[in-house]
């Protein structure tokens, strides 16, 4: 049965800190609606390496990325004549009968911020006593395998048992707990994120002296480039005493500390941002975005409903047909916007 628990509202962000210079570009951002979210107990379920779920053979719909989209493109039906051929493929796995589940998972959450965003908020609604009789199934992915033990610890969610779904395969369970998305996909559940990080547990032993001020630098990648960035780290480190961190090169709890020790990051647009859930209220957020077309405000939205203060320098695209999220464009981060947001953000005189 469907379980209303937790009514769809309306949100207002807090502006950014150089709202009068960036209005056109905020301007979509400034009121979004969050989700009904539901609960719903799940009998004799297939469970996908995607996170998709058929009831037993119809789609759940909400288990999927984007609902509309999806259906265009997959099948609706998962036919018998299909789960004969896939139990002959042994692609199915049975899962044991006496055991409980939830799988809330889809295909973007092997990826740090939607786990943090879209995931981890659900797990808000699962008391203690439903957290120690159910096992989380979650896709076999090296970053969720690496972390997800980690940032259960720190968030204080402790699961009878993780299980990794392979990639192509299909688990079968008898029991299983779904709870919907809190928001769409790239829109952020404000109080719930709130309660997230109300709840952070982050170890105190630290070995070496954090920096306060980071540069969220983006390696090993072949998109969302900063293009002039030796003369972006230049400028932030001698002018404003800011230090480098690239955050795939950290442990999720060497992360988590760093952020928990920052008081304001600078950085492009990327999932290393989303590590501002674990800065101090009243950090401060700078991000390089692309004026003009973009898909959502995820960042904004995220310092807003943590208590993080926002802003944005832009930077001139490479490919102007092209958004920055995604597989998107590079770049070229104008040096004189980005001196005057943060003598802004950071009330100080800079060094010339």
């Amino acid at each position: 049965m469907r379980q209303v628990i937790y009514p769809d509202f309306t949100i207002t962000p807090s502006l950014p800190i150089n709202y009068k210079d960036v209005t056109a570009f905020c301007k979509d951002g400034l009121q979004y609606k969050t989700r009904e979210v539901f609960k719903l107990e799940l009998l004799h379920t297939f469970i996908f390496s995607t996170g998709l779920i058929y009831k037993p053979f119809s789609l759940l719909p909400e288990s999927a990325i984007h609902e509309t989209w999806f259906q265009e493109k997959n099948m609706n039906w998962y036919s018998p004549v299909r789960i004969l051929k896939d139990l002959i493929r042994k692609r199915i796995r049975i899962l044991p009968v006496k055991e409980k589940y939830v799988s809330l998972f889809d295909e973007w959450s092997s990826n740090h911020y939607h786990l943090h965003v879209d995931l981890l908020p659900r797990l808000l609604f699962l008391n203690k006593s439903d957290l120690t009789q159910l096992t989380l199934i979650l896709p076999d992915k090296i970053y969720i395998k690496e972390s997800i033990h980690s940032i259960l610890n720190i968030f204080g969610f402790t699961f009878k048992k993780v299980l990794f779904i392979k990639p192509n395969e299909i688990f079968f369970v008898k029991h299983c707990l779904f709870i919907s998305k809190t928001a769409t996909t790239g829109l952020v559940h404000a109080p719930l994120m709130l309660q997230l990080k109300e709840r952070l547990s982050i170890p105190k032993n630290m070995v070496i002296k954090f920096p306060k001020r980071l540069y969220v630098k983006r390696k090993n990648t072949t998109n969302r480039i900063v293009l002039n960035g030796e003369i972006v780290e230049k400028v932030l480190k001698e002018n404003y005493g800011f230090e480098s961190v690239d955050f795939d090169a950290y442990k999720i709890e060497d992360q988590a500390k760093l952020a928990a020790d920052a008081e304001i990051m600078v950085g492009m647009h990327g999932a290393g941002l989303t590590n501002i859930l674990y800065m101090p209220k009243g950090g401060k957020l700078v991000e390089f975005r692309r004026d003009g077309i973009h898909l959502n405000h995820c960042y904004w939205h995220l310092a807003s409903s943590i208590g993080i203060e926002y802003s944005i320098v832009f930077g001139e695209p490479d490919e102007k047909s092209k958004v920055l999220e995604g597989l998107g464009c590079n770049l070229t981060i104008d040096i004189n916007q980005l001196k005057t947001v943060l003598d802004k953000v950071l009330a100080v005189n800079r060094i010339d």
